[in-house]
């Protein structure tokens, strides 16, 4: 007996090409303060910054006012709860216990012998 090879079935292969276009989408959100910009002098820098409140951010008022020095005074006010109402606080210097000044709001401005610290809501403009 012949062996038979089974005749293969014909088959159609059908390529299918698509475009995919992917997009991609970017939101920025920009958080305009309701708090005005704040004035500050040449040398200001911001010091640091929490959350978006009232007395949210502390920079140094000019150049030769430190960061630590500012974050110092920033911490005792927030301590005090003053919230824009002069106060006299005591802060940890270099020297010991300083005595600061702080009065007005938005900014409020706070000043000891180790120099002048500005504690605010808005955006510190320098210039």
């Amino acid at each position: 007996m012949a062996s038979v090879t089974p005749t293969p079935t014909p088959t159609t292969t059908r390529t299918r090409t698509t475009a995919t276009t992917k997009t991609t989408t970017k939101t920025t959100t920009t958080t305009k303060s309701s708090f005005a910009n704040v004035p500050a002098g040449p040398g200001s820098q911001e010091c640091g910054r929490s959350g978006s409140g009232a007395f949210s951010a502390v920079a140094t008022g000019d150049n030769a006012t430190t960061c630590s020095f500012a974050l110092k005074v920033w911490n005792a006010y927030n301590d005090a709860n003053v919230r824009g109402a002069g106060a006299v606080l005591s802060v940890p210097g270099d020297d010991g216990t300083t005595r600061v000044v702080c009065s007005g709001s938005q900014p409020a401005v706070c000043l000891g012998t180790e120099g002048r610290v500005l504690i605010y809501g808005g955006q510190l403009v320098t210039g």
